[in-house]
């Protein structure tokens, strides 16, 4: 459950950046191809690092991305 939670926190939050995912995944130090794979669940169990790298270059706090909103449209 956490896993799909911060998928779907995530994608919505890149959406709302004006960044283009793969700025964002190279200000954060990691490959396009890996965020998009973690992004879609093909990739599971993401460092706490990568966590907190993509949330700082979203600025957001990291719990943002690991919170359930109940939003099931993200």
């Amino acid at each position: 459950m956490l896993a799909k939670t911060f998928r779907q926190n995530l994608r919505a939050a890149i959406k709302a950046h004006p960044l283009p995912t793969k700025a964002i995944s190279h200000k954060a130090g990691y490959n396009y191809a890996y965020v998009r794979k973690v992004m879609s669940g093909c990739k599971t169990n993401p460092t706490l690092q990568f966590v907190e790298s993509l949330a700082d270059v979203l600025g957001i706090p990291p719990t943002h991305l690991l919170k359930d909103t109940g939003d099931t449209n993200a």
